[in-house]
């Protein structure tokens, strides 16, 4: 029996000043890409290596490089944190930009608010190695920190945007091969539509000035047709849930990836309802709207107590009375 909980959030959940800051940088992006027919892979990979820009630097945490399951990586470690809760941090970009170093402060911050380690995948990225060479990296990453000794159920997989994708597909992945999984999986921001059907992307087109149609345009061709849009592994919205960990969503309601093609409605929450999956069994989810906010808004936010709330409640996530739960049937 699972019990879900939907919670849409205020504006002052999150810090209107770097949100601003947040998006000048998505907008800047953006322009940069609309005006650059031509814009080569190497660019476009400068251009995203300064998604750090907007997040402070966290205060008493080391960092380390490291490879882990042949994966390579960045170690982030908060003072007097568990070293024995790990955090799987795949970061977003479409799997083809972003790297460990744009998203390392992201990751500490959640690190140290949670009071646990990070490790953030460098995966092979688009288009040199093609999907599901992202989610086999996360995979192996995943089982080397069990081998080394930590339990399963004590490892999160995480990610924004294609990593939130990502963190879901490593979770997936590792059921298919009967593995235990993740504790837990935590997305924020996630991109799942991969057949862009979804009516955010008409509804927010105003609203959000990171998922433009020339970044979807470009994504493709980093892609190249290869990847099957209805591949479970690529878009989540296919997958069957039954069994699978608890799962965070937290977006910005601006955000052109907030999705509900109709596949997933019977997936997505509603208040008060259990999450389904397109097979019809249940799955424990928690979504969070926070209205107004952009893409990947937990990095414009870190240095905040709200932001630091938002993201405590990604492996707390909160839970209604028992007198207005509703549970999915045994």
């Amino acid at each position: 029996m699972t019990t879900n909980v939907v919670e849409q959030s205020g504006a002052t959940s999150a810090d209107a000043e770097g949100q601003d800051v947040l998006r000048d940088l998505y907008s800047d992006w953006a322009q940069i890409m609309a005006t650059t027919p031509d814009l080569t892979m190497r660019l476009f990979r400068s251009i995203f290596d300064e998604w750090h820009q907007p997040t402070v630097e966290p205060e008493g945490v080391t960092y380390r490089e490291d490879t882990v399951g042949g994966v390579p990586g960045i170690w982030c470690l908060p003072e007097g944190a568990d070293q024995a809760k790990v955090l799987l941090y795949t970061h977003g970009g479409g799997v083809a930009v972003g790297s460990a170093s744009s998203h390392r402060k992201l990751a500490a911050h959640v690190a140290k608010a949670l009071g646990s380690v990070s490790f953030v995948l460098d995966y092979r990225r688009a288009p040199e190695f093609q999907h599901p060479a992202q989610v086999e990296d996360g995979v192996a990453a995943f089982d080397a920190l069990v081998a080394s000794g930590i339990a399963a159920q004590d490892i999160t997989a995480i990610g924004d945007s294609a990593g939130g994708n990502l963190a879901i597909a490593i979770a997936l992945s590792l059921k298919e091969q009967g593995k235990q999984g993740p504790g837990r999986v935590v997305a924020f921001s996630p991109w799942l539509d991969m057949e862009n059907k979804g009516e955010t992307l008409v509804t927010n087109n105003d609203t959000d000035a990171l998922i433009t149609p020339e970044l979807l345009e470009m994504i493709a061709g980093v892609l190249g047709g290869t990847v099957d849009p209805t591949n479970p592994l690529a878009n989540p919205l296919y997958a069957d849930f039954a069994g699978f960990p608890r799962l965070y969503l937290t977006a910005g309601s601006s955000n052109r990836s907030w999705t509900t093609p109709p596949v997933w409605r019977s997936a997505r929450p509603q208040p008060g309802w259990t999450s389904r999956s397109p097979s019809g069994k249940g799955s424990s989810t928690s979504t969070r709207s926070l209205p107004g906010a952009p893409p990947s808004w937990p990095r414009s936010s870190s240095s905040s107590p709200p932001g630091t709330a938002s993201k405590q409640k990604a492996t707390h996530p909160p839970s209604l009375p028992a007198s207005e739960r509703r549970r999915s049937p045994p």
